[in-house]
């Protein structure tokens, strides 16, 4: 069994380094790693060449590059042509690939034709951004390290996401990664099955949801290795996308400019032309790829309102100007009503916080609301290391009880 490991890059090479050397000392037989590098300029994509140089020549390494800047979820189906393996796995180059994990996966697939196999993650704090190997703080869920794999039924998983019941950064780690490609692999006949129905893997507002939603709505057989994959590595506010996104309206703006056609993904929004929410963005996926399954009863708009509504009323929220804040509030405004719904936006709370954002404010508040990367040693089920090296992070990992078994 070939395992293709495809790892999309923007701009961060001391990253992509790391990335790339430990997804290439996995110990399983037989997988490629697939480099993309979708920097903005050719200086960077220079120092990306440079950070793989030493893999170059290995036949199971690859490095491509688009002809053009992509969004990234174009960037994603792009490297995916690349791929050979009969199962794919993504990693962001934030993303440590353990080196035992493709064999986990290996040994638990054995012949049960599995579509999906997810596995957990475990934050890694760096204390400094710009040496990604040094020292930091590893964040262990306690209940990772005696996992067993556990079959999942992919369309009550994808029941509880679409109904956005629980917003996303109050989900459960495991919740968070069940179904999602960049926490596990797919099948390559999944992968052609989604193709052939849709005609893309990762066509929507996101990567990682757009193929998720997918992959959930057609697998027949998925597991949860609940056992740690990976080690994510965890940046400053302002050199994560995510976060960047989620706090600075104009980084959200910024990131729907870098599609082909930007237009066409605000206009087709849950909310229109709103582009200060996450859940907005998320949403949009959903949206777009359940109907095409027959599963779109299963999105609950009201919910998905509510949490955008909380994305909106987020006091860690960065705005270019007032004026900015007043013309999205008044596009949720002027949706809810139209929807006939009744929701309560937290105006006098905003008014009340707005002059106390700063960027160290909206850190420690994001910090919160990504409570799902959090833990420290007082908490029951967390637990934390402090590392002098990322090596020794990952010793520490290996070092915890694990078992496969064939489901």
């Amino acid at each position: 069994m070939k395992f293709s490991i495809v790892i999309p890059t923007h701009n961060r090479p001391a990253l992509l380094a790391v990335a790339v050397k430990y997804a290439m000392q996995s110990d399983h037989p037989e997988f490629e790693v697939i480099v993309s590098d979708n920097s903005s300029t050719d200086s960077l994509k220079a120092l990306n060449a440079e950070a793989v140089r030493q893999y170059v020549d290995l036949p199971n390494f690859k490095l491509v590059s688009p002809p053009r800047h992509l969004s990234p979820p174009e960037h994603f189906e792009f490297a995916l042509d690349f791929a050979t393996g009969d199962y794919i796995a993504y990693l962001t180059d934030k993303m440590v690939l353990l080196p035992h994990a493709l064999s986990a996966v290996d040994a638990m697939i054995g012949t049960s034709g599995v579509d999906i196999v997810n596995w957990a993650y475990a934050p890694y704090y760096v204390n400094d951004s710009k040496n990604p190997s040094g020292a930091g703080l590893l964040v262990e869920e306690l209940e990772y390290f005696n996992g067993q794999p556990k079959l999942y039924e992919p369309l009550a998983a994808l029941r509880f996401k679409s109904s956005c019941i629980i917003r996303r950064d109050q989900q459960l780690s495991r919740d968070y990664a069940l179904g999602k490609i960049i926490f596990g692999c797919y099948s390559r006949d999944l992968v052609n099955r989604i193709r052939s129905k849709s005609g893309t893997l990762f066509g929507g507002a996101t990567h990682d949801y757009s193929a998720m939603v997918q992959a959930l709505s057609l697998a027949n057989k998925c597991v949860m290795l609940n056992a740690f994959g990976v080690l994510f590595i965890s940046l400053p506010l302002d050199e994560s996308i995510g976060s960047l996104t989620t706090v600075y309206a104009q980084q959200a703006l910024n990131y729907y400019k870098s599609f082909t056609d930007p237009e066409a993904i605000l206009s087709s929004l849950l909310v229109p032309g709103l582009y200060a929410s996450q859940h907005n963005m998320v949403a949009h996926d959903y949206k777009k790829f359940l109907p095409i399954y027959n599963y779109i009863a299963l999105f609950d708009e009201a919910n998905w309102l509510a949490a955008i509504e909380y994305d909106l009323a987020f006091v860690g929220k960065i705005w270019q100007d007032a004026r900015e804040r007043k013309d999205q509030l008044r596009l949720f405004g002027r949706y809810v009503r139209l929807a006939g719904l009744r929701l309560t936006l937290y105006r006098s709370r905003l008014r009340h916080r707005r002059s106390a954002l700063s960027k160290r404010y909206a850190e420690s508040m994001l910090a919160r609301t990504l409570s799902r990367f959090t833990g420290n040693t007082s908490d029951a089920i967390y637990q934390t290391f402090k590392s002098g090296s990322l090596d020794e992070a990952i010793r520490h990992v290996l070092c915890q009880p694990r078992t496969y078994r064939q489901v």
